[in-house]
């Protein structure tokens, strides 16, 4: 076998492994079983409305927080796309949208709130540690608890609204 027959027998190789590690990690992703899931830190916080919430308030209902920023451009259509989903799902799901950066004020999420008057979910500031917690280092970030409280997908980035209708009419039709 001459050095280019080889050279290509080990590209071919090279390859075949490459999409067997990404087959092996997206069926562990896409099909790890509910006993894979992780049970939430219960936390409180208080809403722009004055209203004190905790995670725990919402068992039995799917919920998403929304780890966002004002300034953050990427949050704007992360925002537009959950709109589409609240509108969808309004009644069995809970979206919690949380500024997640410390040096906004509860003013500016309030302006950017007020943009998306369709958006008439729970928004709040994380004056708790939850970015910390949940080790939130890009925005936005969205995670998805099942009806336990459970942690059951986690998102970074602008995320496909398929994706995200996929984890959520799965998770509310299980009992």
């Amino acid at each position: 076998m001459n050095r280019e027959a080889k050279s290509k027998r080990r590209n071919s190789i090279l390859i075949v492994a490459i999409l067997l590690i990404i087959i092996a990690f997206l069926f562990f992703t896409l099909y790890k079983s509910d006993k894979d899931r992780v049970e939430a830190k219960d936390f409180t916080l208080t809403d722009l409305d004055g209203e004190t919430f905790s995670l725990s308030d919402f068992k039995g209902k799917v919920v998403i927080i929304d780890f966002m920023a004002t300034w953050c451009k990427p949050c704007l259509i992360e925002t537009a796309n959950l709109i589409e989903i609240w509108q969808t799902y309004e009644g069995e799901l809970i979206i919690i949208s949380l500024d997640a950066d410390p040096t906004e004020t509860e003013e500016q999420l309030l302006i950017f709130k007020e943009d998306f008057p369709e958006a008439n979910w729970i928004w709040a500031m994380d004056t708790s540690t939850l970015a910390y917690d949940y080790k939130i280092t890009t925005i936005p970030t969205i995670i998805i608890f099942d009806k336990e409280g459970k942690i059951a997908s986690r998102h970074e980035g602008i995320t496909d609204n398929q994706i995200l209708i996929d984890e959520i009419v799965n998770l509310i039709k299980e009992g």
